[in-house]
């Protein structure tokens, strides 16, 4: 038990994975690798200086669920660690948004798990990933033709998620729990190979083995040595990338940047603009298509991969949110913001227009949704993801990308012609008054600051 302590101990401090001070919380489900994951915490937080917290997830998706929190619930008590049990009801969620299982509850899981943080205080929550998880990582990147961003695998320290057990085997997870009075949770779905992650651990990973006994050393320290290059890569792509120039909702950059930097850096530089203005990156062979057709295509041309679209000039590519399948290409910025600050609020507001209180907003810009933003609208306790609310207040899909809201560096005020935050809302307090007003553009003149 020692020697898997000491080892944790060693990756956690050379990964930089904790600090004396730090406030921990352990994501625990009650089976053998997150209970493993509590207890060693549990035993490591004193000496390393850090607090630890636990956090359980039911998913209302199995009836063992509640005898499972209950059961971590158990435990935690036991080592004298809060506790909080959290519902993400996948089953109601994918009634709404669709979607598969998997993917809603690991959606419901992270938000559940990063709202019992904020709560609670943690800096960091702590995630029971462990090699053999590395190593089925990397094989279904590997198997999808994925690059180095793939291939490197799950970060021990990525955000606020830290993984402590990526230096260990799970079957070193076993021993270590055999130390131990408590039978972890079993989830029998684990066994059934019919999700891709069950086929290879059950199936493929044990064929692997065959050729190469240690097969999961051989993956992970492949994704060990990959991480270390895209690293570099990704310092050399983000100077690259510094060079762009944000223009009307998107992005211009020199055609010649893509003929002079390395293949590899331009194919990362349009995956990065992909995700910054659509969320989404584009495929091998749409990064492929878009890269030829900034190289060498004709002026004036458009197309477009994945959300993002570009349109030509003879030395410049203007890349937007939009689509030309979907007819949403931007023909130019759509939208002007007139703002007038006033001492007294007018009588009446009409659909386009929106008041704030002047004094407690900051300096209010014209701009199009972003991925992950959120929305506090006005009458609810919460914030919403911005996009599914959009689809709930009856926007289009094709519209969404490129839907002008009027936001500072701290909230999104209003969703235009749409429905107002409850934030720098007025107040009998309020002394100055900021009234928004939202144009069609005729004649391209540029947004108004006040």
């Amino acid at each position: 038990m020692e020697g898997f302590l000491e080892t944790v101990r060693a990756f956690g401090r050379s990964r930089g994975l904790w600090r004396r001070g730090d406030r921990v919380l352990a994501a625990v489900s009650g089976g053998p690798d997150s209970l493993a994951l509590l207890l060693a915490l549990a035993a490591l937080a004193s000496e390393e200086g850090f607090a630890l917290g636990c956090c359980t997830v039911d998913h209302r998706l199995r009836e063992e669920a509640a005898e499972e929190t209950a059961f971590v619930a158990r435990v935690a008590a036991d080592l004298g660690v809060p506790c909080r049990v959290e519902i993400a009801d996948v089953p109601a969620w994918r009634k709404i948004h669709g979607g598969s299982e998997e993917t809603a509850a690991r959606e419901l899981r992270y938000e559940a798990l990063r709202r019992a943080a904020k709560e609670g205080g943690y800096g960091k929550i702590a995630c029971a990933h462990h090699k053999d998880d590395q190593a089925e990582t990397v094989l279904y990147h590997f198997l999808r033709g994925s690059g180095t961003e793939g291939l490197r695998g799950m970060r021990p320290l990525s955000g606020d998620i830290i993984r402590p057990f990526l230096c260990v085997s799970r079957r070193e997870i076993e021993g270590f729990l055999s130390a131990y009075p408590y039978t972890p949770c079993h989830d029998r779905t684990n066994d059934v190979p019919e999700a891709v992650r069950n086929r290879l651990r059950l199936l493929l990973l044990p064929e692997l083995r065959t050729y190469n006994p240690r097969i999961t050393d051989a993956l992970c320290r492949t994704a060990e040595i990959l991480a270390a290059e895209d690293d570099w890569l990704e310092a050399l792509t983000g100077e690259e990338e510094a060079k762009l120039t944000a223009a009307d909702g998107g992005l211009l950059a020199e055609r010649a940047l893509f003929a002079r930097v390395p293949e590899a850096a331009a194919r990362r530089l349009l995956r990065r603009i992909g995700k910054r203005l659509a969320g989404r990156a584009p495929d091998f062979e749409d990064t492929e298509r878009l890269l030829s057709f900034v190289r060498t295509g004709e002026a004036g041309k458009w197309t477009s991969a994945a959300g993002t679209a570009v349109r030509l000039t003879r030395e410049r590519a203007f890349f937007y949110p939009g689509s030309t399948r979907a007819g949403t290409l931007p023909e130019g910025p759509s939208w002007t913001l007139v703002q007038e600050v006033m001492e007294t609020p007018p009588t009446h507001l009409d659909g386009a227009q929106c008041l704030l209180d002047a004094d407690a907003v900051g300096k209010i810009r014209l701009r199009t949704p972003r991925p992950g933003d959120r929305f506090a609208p006005k009458g609810f306790a919460g914030t919403k993801k911005l996009f599914p609310y959009m689809n709930e207040l009856g926007i289009p899909a094709e519209a969404r990308r490129t839907w002008p809201l009027a936001a500072d560096d701290r909230h999104i005020y209003w969703i235009g012609r749409k429905k107002t935050s409850r934030y720098g809302a007025p107040s009998e307090k309020t002394r100055h008054f900021l009234l928004l007003t939202l144009r069609r553009k005729q004649d391209g003149t540029a947004d108004e600051g006040h």
